[in-house]
């Protein structure tokens, strides 16, 4: 019987020994800093929202009150957004081609001013594109790409306007100027220019012109200044997209 009463009390010991263990290495609550690695990791992505952040961390504990994540800023370098930009017309052109495409040639680069111009020769196109990286206080940026095409005579196109995305542009052109917006004035400014013969030179007539100075979009009747590098020179101003630095947006303003 003593040995009996031994062996029971020494396993009733001994369970009570491995549950006290159990208990202090991990079966209670869960330690919410068991998940601190998970939680920078989250903390750093730029792209992750402060609800979006919250269900990640669901198992990490709750975010204190009145916490939020640091929201990184848009880049303001317009390299930035050429380099995405170019890897997507890249892709297109050897889509249409079947064949590797060439860089095109910057021929112009103003980093603080926001503004490119693309010579595209190399790519087996007769033309050239101009680019504007518009920057708000508010932290967000719109970029516009501009076609002029060529053959021998250039002229600008429309403009096409992006937004960025994570690592790629969201086309936002109907929010920003629609297209056919854009065609309208083109074909008033073409019907204006048919009264004055001086706006069927070469280089002369309407035109749509991103600005490498300022925030301002000119559209209207040009003529080139053979005395200063040929450049455009407005005779008639017809419309001007008037930037909003304070909150992104853009506004139509018709003269």
């Amino acid at each position: 019987m003593k040995y009996l009463f031994n062996t029971r009390v020494i396993g009733l010991a001994f369970i009570a020994c491995v549950f006290a263990c159990l208990t202090a290495c991990g079966g209670g609550d869960k330690d919410n800093n068991t998940d601190s690695a998970d939680n920078a990791d989250t903390t750093s992505k730029t792209t992750t929202t402060t609800s979006e952040s919250s269900n990640n961390n669901t198992d990490a504990g709750k975010e204190s009150e009145g916490e939020q994540k640091p929201v990184a800023k848009l880049s303001t370098n317009i390299e930035d957004y050429y380099k995405i930009w170019v890897k997507s017309f890249k892709a297109d052109m050897e889509k249409q081609s079947g064949q590797k495409a060439q860089d095109p040639e910057v021929s112009v680069k103003d980093i603080a001013n926001g503004f490119l111009k693309i010579d595209l020769v190399k790519t087996g196109v007769m033309g050239y594109n101009t680019m504007t990286l518009w920057a708000a206080k508010n932290g967000k940026t719109t970029l516009g790409v501009l076609n002029h095409g060529c053959g021998p005579i250039c002229f600008s196109g429309t403009i096409t306007f992006y937004e960025l995305e994570g690592e790629t542009l969201k086309n936002v052109t109907e929010k920003v100027f629609p297209v056919k917006e854009q065609e309208r004035l083109q074909k008033l400014g073409y019907e204006k220019s048919k009264s004055d013969k001086e706006y069927s030179y070469p280089g002369n007539g309407y035109w749509t012109i991103l600005p490498q100075n300022g925030t301002t979009v000119k559209m209207g009747l040009a003529k080139e200044n053979t005395q200063n590098n040929n450049k455009k020179e407005f005779k008639l101003l017809m419309a001007e997209l008037q930037y909003n630095v304070a909150d992104n947006t853009f506004k139509l303003v018709e003269k």
